[in-house]
């Protein structure tokens, strides 16, 4: 079936949900200024009656114009986004993988300026300990959330803004608890329904629900629940992919997934799963940084120590892995990672991260023999896992 055909079938399938959203009087100044139709055709297709102006211009697609479907839907996205997100998931569930020119245009000047800088601001923030101006930021944008639903008259594109804003802080808070170790987090209900309420309201439905799908499954499995059971969550995020392009978010699922994959290695370690487990933080770098250099470096620097980690047979909690051959490669290769680490990432290395770099080292310099050195790299890691850097610092 050639791709005009599939877009008929599938506009098909939408027409009632397409007809009853859709306004011909919103886009009709883009349907013309965009060339898709004339002033006369416009006019022509246009009655007293909404709805029925709207089924006009669904059959004019179906019809005579079936190669402008895709240009009707980058039109829609502006106003009528979750008609365009109802459209490729119907699209991807039927053909499969979406083209990369079909998936969706998260990447507005909007999310650029405001809303990708908060977060990633509350991540450094959370990482860094610095929990009192965290929560002062997750409390503003919450009582900027409240006082919005008693506006009458806010415009539907400011509340999608202030959704996409808020939403921000509440994954933030789930991934601060995660870092934590908030066993517990699986049980707060009243924080995922909101979430994932949230996330409805947001500009990107279909991208935030990804992250309350991710985040849901992390949870579980944190609270120790069976690793069948909570990877169905993770895989259902990672299915998205279809239709989202590679960005922050996709690479925090993949770094999800990462995670709850490695649980399983270090139970039954094999090279093939350790293979995979690379591939995987390489594909979370490639995604980090697709959007902002210097964001994708904060990562970068996160994810490297993570591959160190795995090479020398490391598990998550800095703990070594029982039957791990750690080859010559290997330790030459998480070398160089921690070399990099040390002289380009150190001074923005979180404590964190500094401790797992150090245990790295220490099995370096084990391999390579020199003792007295491994000894000091394990004293001094033991320095920054003993700074209480999940707790807030005093004011």
């Amino acid at each position: 079936m050639e791709e005009n055909e599939k877009f008929v079938d599938i506009l098909t399938d939408c027409f009632v949900e397409f007809r009853d959203s859709v306004d011909l009087l919103i886009i009709r100044g883009d349907l013309i200024q965009g060339r898709v139709f004339t002033p006369t055709q416009i006019k022509d297709i246009e009655t007293p009656v909404r709805s029925k102006s709207s089924e006009n211009l669904l059959m004019e697609f179906i019809d005579k114009k079936p190669s402008h479907i895709k240009s009707f839907l980058k039109i829609l996205e502006k106003d009528y986004n979750f008609l365009v997100q109802t459209f490729y998931t119907k699209f991807s569930e039927r053909y499969g993988k979406v083209h990369n020119q079909m998936k969706l245009d998260i990447f507005t000047n909007y999310r650029k300026q405001h809303s990708l800088p908060l977060r990633h601001k509350l991540k450094l923030l959370s990482h860094r300990g610095e929990i009192s101006e965290f929560n002062s930021i997750v409390a503003s944008w919450e009582e900027k959330w409240e006082l919005s639903l008693k506006e009458e008259s806010i415009s539907t594109e400011r509340k999608m803004r202030l959704a996409d804003m808020y939403f921000m802080t509440l994954d933030a808070q789930l991934e601060h608890r995660r870092v934590m170790c908030d066993r517990d987090l699986v049980n707060d209900k009243l924080l995922f329904t909101k979430v994932r309420y949230i996330a409805s309201m947001t500009s990107q439905p279909y991208l935030s629900y990804m992250m309350y799908l991710a985040r849901y499954g992390s949870a579980k499995r944190l609270a120790g629940m069976p690793f069948d059971d909570s990877i169905k969550e993770v895989e259902e995020a990672l299915s998205r992919f279809a239709l989202i392009p590679a960005c922050r978010e996709t690479g925090i699922v993949l770094y999800i997934y990462f995670n709850m994959l490695s649980s399983i290695y270090e139970k039954k370690p094999s090279e093939s799963e350790r293979s995979r487990l690379l591939e995987l933080a390489r594909k979370a770098i490639h995604h980090f940084g697709r959007e902002d250099e210097k964001m994708g470096e904060d990562f970068r620097r996160m994810v490297l120590t993570k591959i160190a980690l795995v090479k020398l047979g490391i598990g998550v909690f800095g703990n070594h892995l029982k039957d791990v051959c750690v080859t010559e490669e290997n330790r030459k290769k998480a070398g160089d990672i921690l070399h990099e680490i040390g002289t380009k990432y150190w001074d923005k290395l979180e404590d964190r991260w500094k401790m797992f770099f150090y245990i790295a080292k220490s099995k370096v310099c084990e391999l390579d023999n020199d003792l007295p050195k491994a000894h000091l790299s394990i004293a001094k890691a033991s320095t920054f896992s003993s700074k209480e850097i999940f707790e807030s610092k005093k004011e």
